[in-house]
């Protein structure tokens, strides 16, 4: 992850800092919401860096709350639940 840590990820989705489980599934997860956020901003991370100085809050923000919902929703669905 380039933007995100780990920290933060558990803190968004209220994660006990100690809780170690999960924390590969969580680093796909934020990988995964670093580079969608990238695709539909059609930027890359050196594009911003280079435009901003660093990744814009906007930026950060999405990509939290990206990963807070692939977090909750992280179950298959089939359709009968749909």
């Amino acid at each position: 992850m380039k933007w995100l840590t780990l920290e933060g990820i558990k803190a968004q989705c209220r994660i006990e800092p100690d809780f170690h489980d999960e924390d590969d599934l969580l680093v796909e997860i934020g990988e995964g919401a670093e580079e969608t956020v990238l695709n539909l901003c059609n930027r890359t991370y050196e594009n911003l860096i280079e435009k901003y100085g660093k990744v814009p809050v906007s930026i950060v923000r999405a990509s939290k709350l990206l990963v807070d919902i692939g977090y909750q929703y992280r179950s298959p669905v089939n359709t009968q639940q749909m």
